[in-house]
């Protein structure tokens, strides 16, 4: 199964999480989840912007390395 590419939260988050994780001991990943989407939701435009093209970076590079992708959510029945 080709994942899909991150998004820019997802990418902030991959980032994030091992430093929060570390400055919190005890904590598990739920936990650090709420801290990480607190996080981006102060971020400022600039920082978001960093972010946003960075999945695009992200984005491109994944279409040359699975050219045929196509997202296809699975349907629930």
């Amino acid at each position: 199964r080709i994942p899909r590419p991150a998004n820019s939260f997802m990418l902030y988050r991959q980032i994030l999480q091992p430093i929060i994780l570390a400055l919190n001991p005890g904590r598990d990943s739920k936990d650090a989840s709420k801290i990480i989407a607190e996080l981006w939701r102060s971020e400022d435009a600039v920082s978001k912007l960093f972010y946003k093209q960075l999945s695009e970076v992200n984005r491109r590079q994944h279409r040359i390395k699975y050219p045929s992708y196509k997202f296809l959510p699975r349907r629930h029945a």
